[in-house]
C-alpha cells in the first residue's frame, strides 16, 4: 500500500527485536539498506513530517478507534528512533536519524498534544504509544499516564486496544507507575481479557477478542483466526 503503519514499520522493528534477542549484528546489516529506504520515503510522503490518516490503525481494537494519522506519525517517529539505534550499533553516524526523530517528536506534539496531556483521539492506544514511544513531553507525561487509567477505569477495568496498542500496553502501565492497573488487566476474565480467551478454550491468542463470542457463536469465518 502507501506504507501502513505499524505493518510496513515492521522492516524496522523486527530486525531490532531480532538484534536485541540474539545480539547478532549480521540482522542489522542485512536490514540497513531498507531501513534507510523506508525512512526516505516515509519522508517524502508525510506532510510536515505527520503521516496521512491511512492503513489499518488500531486494527481489531474494542469500539475504540485512535486516529490513524497519530498512529501513523508515531510509528514514523518510532523507526526513526530506532534507526538511530541501529546506526550506533552499526558503527554508523546515527545524528540524521536521531535528529529525524526530534523533529517528528516536535510535529507530533504540536498537533496531537494538548497542554494538559491529552493525545487527539483521547483512546487507550493513543496514550500507550504516546507513552512508549517517548513523544509527549516530560511535564505531561504523568498526566497522560493518568489519562490511560481513567480510560481503562470507565471500561471496568477492561481494554480496548488493537493490534498496535496491545502488545505496550501492560509494560507502559508498569512503567509509568500503575502496576496495580496492570494486574488488574492481566487478571481480567471477562470480555475483552486474556483470560476470556482461555476461558474459551484457547491454547493461543486469537485475532480477535470475540473470535468466540461471550454466547459460544463464532465471529465472521472470513477472517477469525484462532493462532494469531
Amino acid at each position: 500500500g502507501n506504507g501502513t503503519a505499524g505493518w510496513g514499520d515492521a522492516g524496522v522493528t523486527v530486525p531490532w527485536a531480532l538484534y536485541q534477542a540474539y545480539g547478532d549484528r549480521r540482522v542489522l546489516e542485512d536490514a540497513w539498506p531498507s531501513v534507510r529506504t523506508w525512512l526516505a520515503y516515509l519522508e517524502q510522503h508525510s506532510d510536515r513530517l505527520l503521516r496521512p490518516a491511512e492503513g489499518y490503525g488500531d486494527w481489531l481494537n474494542v469500539d475504540d478507534e485512535t486516529p490513524k494519522d497519530v498512529i501513523a506519525t508515531a510509528y514514523f517517529a518510532h523507526s526513526a528512533d530506532l534507526a538511530a539505534r541501529m546506526a550506533e550499533a552499526l558503527g554508523e553516524d546515527p545524528a540524521p536519524y536521531s535528529g529525524l526523530f526530534g523533529r517528528i517528536r516536535t510535529a507530533f506534539q504540536d498537533a496531537y498534544v494538548f497542554a494538559d496531556g491529552r493525545v487527539k483521539g483521547d483512546t487507550q492506544t493513543a496514550y500507550v504509544l504516546a507513552l512508549s514511544m517517548d513523544l509527549l513531553p516530560k511535564a505531561v507525561r504523568k498526566a497522560a499516564a493518568d489519562r490511560l487509567v481513567a480510560l481503562i477505569e470507565a471500561r471496568d477495568w477492561h481494554l480496548s486496544t488493537g493490534f498496535l496498542g496491545t502488545p505496550r500496553l501492560l509494560p507502559v502501565l508498569t512503567d509509568t507507575g500503575h502496576t496495580d492497573v496492570a494486574h488488574r488487566l492481566l487478571a481480567q476474565r471477562s470480555f475483552p481479557s486474556w483470560s476470556y480467551q482461555i476461558d474459551k478454550g484457547s491454547t493461543t491468542m486469537w485475532e480477535r477478542w470475540d473470535s468466540v463470542r461471550p454466547d459460544g457463536s463464532f465471529q465472521d469465518p472470513a477472517m477469525n483466526s484462532f493462532n494469531h
